[in-house]
This record gives C-alpha cells, structure tokens and sequence, in this order.
C-alpha cells in the first residue's frame, strides 16, 4: 500500500511531509506505515484518498472498481496531477491535426 501513496506523491510532486502537512495524517504514522509497522485506520486513508482524488480502494489495492491495474493508474495519475489534467482537457478539445502535433511534440521532448 505504502507502493501506491508514493506513487501518488510523485505524480502530484509533493512529499510525504507536505501531505502530512495538509491532511492532518502525522509524518510518524506514514513513517510507521513505509516501515510495515502500522497500516492506517480507514480515517486517515479517506483523509488521503480525498487529499489525491482517487478512491480509498485505489490506496489499499491500487484497484478502481471497473478498471483495469493500467486504467487505474492512469485515473489516480490524472487526479493527482492538476497539470496533467488540464493538459487533458486542452487536448480533448484539438481538433485531430493538433492532436498528432502535440503527440509528436511529447514524444520528441522524451527521447
């Protein structure tokens, strides 16, 4: 589980302090959590869970009812990240030619 909320973390580029920070969830309880010594009480997961937009399921198991392993990820990915998620709605509204420009564009600045 502790896989899943550092995942989160680095698609959202914040640190594990910093959402202690602003969910109230103390850095001593996700220290306990990384080490294997503690699991968080439902409270503090749906604290983090909102915190990232994803559902509690997703921090537990990495799954979302109704989607695949990939498709989850994805979904928290694009929740966490509010860059990510405008860029998606900016993209969604391309007309097909801007799309594959900007898909080039994305895959030129990745190689």
């Amino acid at each position: 589980m502790y896989a899943i909320f550092e995942e989160l973390c680095e698609n959202k580029g914040v640190s594990a302090y910093r959402v202690a920070q602003e969910t109230g969830v103390t850095t001593s309880t996700l220290t306990a959590w990384k080490q294997g010594k503690y699991e968080p009480k439902r409270d503090k997961l749906q604290k983090l869970a909102d915190y990232f937009g994803v559902p509690i399921d997703y921090i537990e198991n990495g799954k979302m009812n109704g989607f695949s392993d990939e498709d989850a990820k994805l979904v928290a990915m694009i929740r966490s990240d509010k860059k990510l998620s405008e860029a998606l709605i900016i993209y969604s509204y391309l007309s097909e030619e801007k799309k594959d420009h900007v898909l080039k564009t994305i895959r030129l600045l990745n190689s």
